[in-house]
């Protein structure tokens, strides 16, 4: 938007000082993108928002410009004209899309050349004035940001009727071009003919020439959507549809109706037959409530209601039974946020002291996630996002978009496993994912928890220096247990036992509660996918963990620690995790770790036992641990062992 400091200065008492017009500009969000200097002429080109339409006109920025200088804008004196034309009939087919269009009738214009001073505001606005009627409309245009469009009234009926293209609608527009026109363009029309593209451009058979005597202005509002999309069907664009697309004033048609005839009748000696102004849905003022507590929470701010009202007043907004009405020509505001940042606009960002935001809590839920996913992203896996939405499960919703999205899934690992065969398709089988999402169960009522869900596939490792092999249970049990470990969750265990989805399955629980499923995922299910190798997982409703405080950290010892291994055979139905949880509970505080390097089955073991091998490493905190005393804890773990498990000791 071209800014003639001549002109503006016309309309509000600016000063000469360009610097701090400039600056004024900037700060209220008018950035200032060139200065130019045309005879004694300053021009600004401003770089204008679009969703602010009304400062594409100089009164609207004339305006903008008054209430951050707090001085009064004034325009120019015009004429209304009230009576009603009987040379036009309007009929608007489309109201939606043309909320309002005004007219006007006059006559017995005089032939002339433009007054100069609409010349040089047209050559400042970068327009080149044509010597004609047609250069009122464009200073109207560039004075309100109103589009103004002039009919020789002659070569029309009068009969306008807005309607939609339809197939056969040709045009010619001014600039000679012969158009066939696609449908859903909007037309202003003499009964079927089309005249003009509506807010876009005009045809030449109707065009005023400089031998135009009698002529019908056109003032409308125009949905800025179906102008935008005529905008680009007709790859058209001008300083009309420009305005047009961004939306404007309902209330300015008549305006700027008014101020044309004006200076058609003042400097073109054209009477008045009156006006139309069909207007089927009038426009109400939107109205928005604002509470100085909103207003200081945002900005940070202690303004009284008395300094808010003083600020609202000022930007040009009045109040009513407490409620702030929004001119016509403000569309962009419509949220009480709207609002407030007007008023911080207004008083200035760089008045508002500087404060530290206030402290929010960190929610547990999700930094404990969180952790979850860090931890498993540390142990190799990749995070992936599968859809929630599946074809058949028992959570159906009740608006579904797609048959094959119709339900809500109640497991995450079927989208993991075709995350791995499009992976697999790839040639890509060493596969290690994990998903953190929702899932859902029916049961009487929706239920929804969080869970966490992972698969491995392919080799332990691709490293020729290191010992491989395929990935097996005990690799995914390794896993789960360094998960555990990390994210500090005690008390946990599996079991074997039946699982719908696992072979060999088992349960993990968490005291005596069922918290997921582990295994071997079932050949059965595996070969629907195509797959021939083995694949393992896990699903854990991370909702039921409950981390222990978290580990607090310690001193690099000091001083040498003990190993000892024992190995014990116990019956089949002892399981590891209760052994190692045993002799942690009855254990000195100097075992310091105890883990199993040993789990065998086979010659010289009976059919009904297991062989364990546990590797317990002693240290002492103040001290050097003697011989004696390590070998005196040792046999106080193999005998509380005997006790509970009645485990005895393997030599060989």
């Amino acid at each position: 938007m071209k800014v003639s400091l001549n002109w503006l200065k016309e309309l509000i008492e600016v000063g000469d000082d360009i610097n701090k017009i400039t600056h004024l500009l900037s700060g209220i969000g008018l950035e200032v993108e060139e200065i130019l200097q045309i005879q004694n002429d300053t021009i600004l080109d401003l770089e204008i928002s679009p969703q602010r339409p009304d400062l594409l006109g100089m009164w609207g920025i004339a305006r903008e410009m008054a209430i951050f200088l707090n001085k009064s804008f004034t325009h120019p004196d015009f004429k209304t004209y009230n009576n009603i034309s009987k040379d036009v009939n309007i009929k608007i087919n489309e109201p939606t899309l043309c909320s309002r269009y005004s007219c006007g009738v006059l006559i017995d214009i005089k032939g002339g050349e433009t007054p100069e001073w609409i010349k040089e505001r047209l050559v400042a606005m970068g327009t080149i004035p044509q010597d004609n009627i047609v250069d009122v409309s464009n200073y109207v245009m560039y004075e309100m940001g109103q589009p103004v469009h002039i009919f020789d009234l002659d070569k029309i009926t009068g009969n306008i009727i807005v309607r939609m293209s339809k197939k056969g609608d040709w045009i010619m527009t001014l600039d000679g071009s012969n158009i066939e026109l696609p449908e859903d363009v909007l037309l202003i029309c003499d009964g079927e003919t089309p005249i003009a593209i509506a807010g876009i451009m005009g045809g030449s058979n109707s065009m005023v020439t400089t031998k135009t005597k009698n002529v019908l202005v056109e003032s409308a509002f125009f949905n800025p959507v179906i102008i935008r999309k005529g905008g680009k069907k007709l790859q058209i664009s001008t300083e009309a549809s420009y305005r047009f697309e961004r939306g404007g004033d309902i209330d300015i048609t008549d305006v700027a109706l008014n101020r044309t005839m004006s200076i058609l009748e003042d400097y073109y000696g054209a009477k008045s037959k009156g006006i139309i102004d069909d207007y089927p849905h009038k426009f109400e003022s939107r109205k928005l409530d604002i509470s100085s507590k909103s207003v200081n929470r945002v900005l940070g701010s202690s303004l009284s209601e008395n300094e808010i009202i003083t600020c609202i007043k000022k930007l040009g907004f009045n109040i009513e039974n407490n409620n702030v009405i929004i001119p016509s020509y403000r569309r962009d505001i419509s949220l009480e946020i709207d609002l407030i940042e007007e008023i911080a606009r207004l008083i200035g960002y760089d008045n508002f002291t500087p404060e530290m935001p206030p402290a929010f809590e960190i929610d547990a839920e999700m930094t404990f996630i969180n952790n979850i996913k860090n931890v498993m992203v540390m142990l190799g896996f990749n995070e992936v996002y599968t859809m929630p939405f599946v074809k058949d499960s028992n959570v159906v919703i009740a608006n579904y978009m797609r048959d094959d999205m119709r339900s809500l899934r109640t497991n995450i690992t079927d989208g993991l496993l075709s995350v791995l065969v499009h992976n697999n398709s790839y040639g890509a089988k060493n596969i290690r994912i994990f998903e953190v999402g929702k899932v859902f169960n029916l049961n009487n009522e929706y239920i929804e928890h969080t869970e966490l869900s992972a698969i491995i596939s392919g080799v332990r490792t691709r490293n020729p220096l290191w010992s491989s092999g395929d990935i097996d249970f005990f690799d995914l049990k390794g896993i789960l247990e360094a998960m555990f470990g990390i994210t500090n969750i005690k008390g946990w265990e599996i079991s074997y036992t039946y699982t719908e989805n696992y072979e060999p399955g088992c349960i993990i629980k968490l005291g005596n509660e069922i918290i997921g499923f582990m295994g071997k995922l079932k050949q059965g299910k595996i070969k629907k996918l195509d797959i021939d190798y083995p694949i393992y997982g896990f699903e854990i409703d991370i909702s039921k963990l409950k981390p222990t405080p978290q580990t607090t950290y310690k001193s690099i010892p000091r001083f040498p620690g003990v190993e000892r291994d024992i190995s014990i055979i116990v019956d089949n139905n002892v399981t590891t995790a209760s052994i190692l949880e045993f002799v942690k509970k009855n254990s000195p505080n100097i075992l310091e770790e105890l883990s199993i390097f040993d789990h065998y089955k086979g010659e010289k073991i009976p059919s009904d036992k297991v062989s364990i091998g546990l590797r317990l490493y002693f240290r002492g905190t103040d001290r050097t641990l003697k011989k004696n005393e390590v070998d005196s804890f040792v046999s106080s773990i193999t005998d509380n062992l005997y006790k509970k498990y009645n485990a005895i000791l393997r030599f060989n």
